[in-house]
């Protein structure tokens, strides 16, 4: 995982704000490793920069990708993908890639392949974790903070999927 957070911290590196307060992270991690998953999150939340400066260097085919009908099994190839290359971290590939995972009754994981709204499931977990932190239970501001990045990054990657599939139909009709 180290490995993961020296690419992120090498493609992060001139990405210099100001911490913002918003984005730490209260974890058990190591220093360092907090310092990069709040400025991954930080990175992913600044509206001043693009999708497509956010996705550099990621040359996936997503012209098929639909986070609105998309499975598990193709998600988390994408966020892997996306992790490998350093564009996110891997708490954040893991959020991506797991989930609304089922598991049956011996722990298995089962559906892998089904279908999924990944922007339903994401919204109503974000108005679940808004909810309870509103009502006192502050130990899921980390989960929230962690969600709402992979969310970002999903919005991304719906907007890179899109523009393939106009390039695509640009380059079909000329």
């Amino acid at each position: 995982m180290m490995d993961n957070y020296d690419l992120v911290k090498a493609r992060l590196e001139s990405y210099t704000v100001m911490p913002d307060k918003n984005f730490r992270v209260e974890t058990d991690l190591p220093p360092e490793e907090k310092d990069i998953e709040q400025k991954v999150g930080q990175y992913w939340a600044d509206k001043s920069i693009s999708n497509e400066e956010r996705l550099a260097g990621f040359e996936y085919d997503l012209s098929n990708f639909d986070p609105e009908n998309t499975s598990n099994i193709e998600m988390r190839a994408i966020a892997w993908k996306l992790c490998d290359r350093g564009i996110i971290d891997a708490g954040t590939a893991s959020w991506l890639g797991g989930f609304d995972v089922e598991f049956n009754s011996q722990g298995n994981e089962i559906n892998k392949g089904r279908k999924k709204d990944l922007f339903a499931s994401f919204n109503r977990s974000l108005e679940f974790y808004k909810t309870e932190i509103s009502a006192g239970n502050t130990n899921l501001k980390n989960v929230q903070r962690s969600l709402s990045t992979a969310l970002l990054v999903l919005l991304a990657l719906q907007d890179r999927a899109q523009i393939t599939r106009d390039k695509t139909l640009i380059d079909t009709h000329a």
